[in-house]
This record gives structure tokens, C-alpha cells and sequence, in this order.
């Protein structure tokens, strides 16, 4: 009867170990549900910014890398799908930031292959840091709460859909 109690308790703590993980990703420091952590930025050259002065509008956070060739198929799938359908709302801000980049090699980037997205430099993996350990490219929804409501690491054009879905949920 001891030996049954033990089994039972161990299958619930891992289950519930499970369930409370749903929807995170490996690597990632900030788990759904979490708040945002903020950050200083810039979205333009010498036009500094804070994640928390985007409170009450839901913010996607990307993080990537040119050279990066899943983040090189998942930005143009933004720029000719997401980008169009949401950059006119005011409730929602894109953020796309380029892991160990700067503003001359970002630049000329979005110019090459004429992107009107939000390209943001995050030299020294600064902000990346306080968001995951390894992997991108990395997608983090921040609710209008502030808190991360979905993430996803990777491209898959499933996954691509389903950030669609909670972009959409998030902005009801």
C-alpha cells in the first residue's frame, strides 16, 4: 500500500510539473504568465524607448540574427503576413531585435530586402540575456498586462499560425 501511495504521489508531481510548463519554451528564462522584464532601447538611432512604456497594447518581441537561416525564412513570412495585418492597429507594437547586431548592420538589412518593420539592435545579447539562454529564432507575445501570454522558439509555418491565433486572442 506504501509502495502505490509513493507511485501515485510521484505520477502527480509530474504531471503537474508538465502542466505547469505548458507552453514554455526550452532555454527560456521568462515563463508564460511571468512579466515582461523591461529594457532599454532604441527604435531608432538615438531614440531610446522601454518595454514597459508599451503597457496596455500587446508587444511581440522577436529575437534574431541575420545569419540566422530559420529566423531568415520566419522574418519575410512576417513581413508579407503579420507585418501587414497588424501594423496599423494601435494596440500592437513589433519588435524585432537583432541579436548582436548594430544599427548600420540592421539597417542595412531591412533596406536590402525593403522590410518597414521595427528592426531594434540588441548589441552584447543584452536583452536577449534577460529572455532565454540559447536558440532563435524566439518569439515572445506580451499581453496588454505585461505579461507573457505565448512564445515559441524555431520557425514552423504552424507555429507561425498559432502566434497569429494569440496575437489575435491577445488583442480582444
Amino acid at each position: 500500500m506504501k509502495r502505490l501511495t509513493l507511485c501515485i504521489v510521484a505520477l502527480v508531481m509530474a504531471f503537474s510539473s508538465i502542466a505547469g510548463n505548458e507552453g514554455n519554451v526550452a532555454g527560456s528564462k521568462v515563463k508564460i504568465g511571468a512579466k515582461a522584464p523591461d529594457f532599454r532601447f532604441e527604435i531608432a538611432p538615438n531614440t531610446p524607448k522601454y518595454l514597459n512604456s508599451y503597457k496596455g497594447k500587446v508587444v511581440l518581441l522577436t529575437f534574431f540574427a541575420i545569419w540566422c537561416p530559420p529566423c531568415r525564412k520566419e522574418i519575410p513570412q512576417f513581413s508579407r503576413e503579420l507585418w501587414p495585418k497588424y501594423k496599423d492597429n494601435p494596440n500592437f507594437e513589433l519588435i524585432l531585435l537583432g541579436r548582436d547586431h548594430s544599427w548600420e548592420a540592421l539597417l542595412d538589412f531591412k533596406k536590402k530586402y525593403e522590410y518597414d518593420m521595427n528592426f531594434v539592435p540588441d548589441m552584447d545579447s543584452k536583452v536577449f540575456n534577460k529572455y532565454a539562454e540559447r536558440q532563435i529564432p524566439r518569439n515572445y507575445l506580451i499581453g496588454k498586462d505585461g505579461k507573457v501570454v505565448y512564445q515559441s522558439q524555431g520557425f514552423n509555418l504552424n507555429e507561425f499560425k498559432e502566434l497569429m491565433e494569440h496575437i489575435d486572442k491577445a488583442l480582444k
